[in-house]
Order: C-alpha cells, then sequence, then structure tokens
C-alpha cells in the first residue's frame, strides 16, 4: 500500500508539469511530515520529471517502512529538508541526536548534492515560523542546485554556514515564540 502513496505523489506531480501554465521544469514535490518521506521516495522515480525535493518535518528512519524494496534515494536533484528543533513528532534524528549536527545523520549524509538542512526553533508544526518557511524555501528555489558544503569563498555562500543557514536563521537566533 505504501507504493501507491509514492505512486500518487508521481501522478500529481506528472498532472501539474502537463498542465498549460506550469513549467514543467520548476515542479518540485513537497511534502509535510509523513509526505515528506513519499515524496523523498518519489524523487528516484521520477527522474527528470521533476526539478527536486522539500520536506518540512521529514521523518527520518521510515523509508524502510514506506518502501522496504527501494533503495535509498540517489537523486541528484536537489533537497531542502526543513526541521524545528523542538520537533516532539519526528524528534532530534534530522539534526543528529544531541550534536544538533545534519552530518551526524547517516540518512541525511547518504543523500547526494545539493542538499541543505533549515534549522528553526519551532515545533512540529512550524507554528508561527510561517513566513521565514515561506522567505528560506523562495530564496532557495532560486538557486537549488548551490551545494552549502561549507566551502568558503563562494559569492553563493555568502551569510550562509554549511547546513543552509542564513545569519538569523540559525537555531539559537530563534525564540519558541517566533521571534
Amino acid at each position: 500500500a505504501r507504493v501507491d502513496e509514492r505512486d500518487d505523489a508521481c501522478a500529481a506531480v506528472r498532472h501539474a508539469a502537463n498542465l498549460p501554465w506550469i513549467d514543467p521544469k520548476r515542479v518540485f514535490l513537497f511534502g509535510y511530515s509523513f509526505g515528506s518521506a513519499v515524496a523523498l521516495a518519489a524523487l528516484d522515480e521520477l527522474r527528470d520529471e521533476c526539478a527536486g525535493f522539500v520536506g518540512c518535518a521529514h521523518p527520518w528512519g521510515v523509508r524502510a517502512m514506506l518502501v522496504p524494496s527501494q533503495p535509498p534515494c540517489a537523486s541528484g536533484k536537489p533537497k531542502l529538508f526543513f526541521h524545528a528543533v523542538n520537533d516532539v513528532v519526528v524528534g532530534r534524528k534530522a539534526s543528529g541526536k544531541a550534536s544538533g549536527n545534519p552530518d551526524h545523520n547517516p540518512e541525511f549524509t547518504r543523500l547526494r548534492q545539493p542538499r541543505r538542512v533549515a534549522m528553526l526553533k519551532t515545533d512540529h508544526s512550524f507554528a508561527g515560523r510561517y513566513v521565514d518557511v515561506c522567505e528560506h524555501l523562495v530564496d532557495w528555489l532560486d538557486n537549488p542546485h548551490v551545494s552549502y558544503d561549507g566551502r568558503p569563498g563562494s559569492s553563493s555562500d555568502e551569510g550562509v554556514d554549511r547546513y543552509g543557514r542564513r545569519g538569523s536563521d540559525s537555531p539559537e537566533s530563534f525564540s519558541s515564540d517566533g521571534s
């Protein structure tokens, strides 16, 4: 049955790409929570039929449950993950457990570049942070192929740390009330 969810996501992308007012080269998969796992599973199936992936509150560790026979995502398409630091639903798996470092999450580090994690100090629902998520998403969509790997000297990396956080986007600068 989980394969059907992945296939539904693929069908939605294919349908959207065929609409006359849609640029098929700019169709991205987006998923929230378990839908993020479904969308990431669909990314390999779609190959060149979508431009990339965005996942919000991605539940790391559920891929084997989703489609057991499907190997980990091998797509070189751009991937952006929004993770809520105070997320009690999907926990600290996205941020490498206690370290807060996505590089300590083996599922994340196996994903091909370009990939980025934006960590926001909020909860699973991203309450009060919707504008921040939208602003970050719009910035990323302008250039999703930039890989934020900590290499100094790239003008596209200016003001962005290795996890895709811009200046005030670091978790330390957020309060739980969204200010």
